[in-house]
């Protein structure tokens, strides 16, 4: 689940603190992320989490 993409590292920092996910750097942007699932149903539970949290445009993205 992608909550968000944010240019300013601490943005991002933030968010991942409060959704229990991570920071990535891709393409010059800091993607927040949770994850892996064990299956969609898993992920789907997480993205409406993520929503309920305030990231509106929270996305599930497969990586594989």
């Amino acid at each position: 689940v992608q909550a968000g993409a944010f240019s300013v590292e601490g943005n991002a920092r933030r968010v991942a603190a409060r959704i229990d996910g991570k920071v990535d750097r891709a393409s010059g942007l800091y993607v927040v992320r949770t994850g892996p699932f064990a299956d969609k149903a898993a992920a789907k539970a997480a993205l409406a989490k993520v929503i309920a949290a305030g990231y509106s445009g929270a996305r599930i993205y497969s990586l594989q």
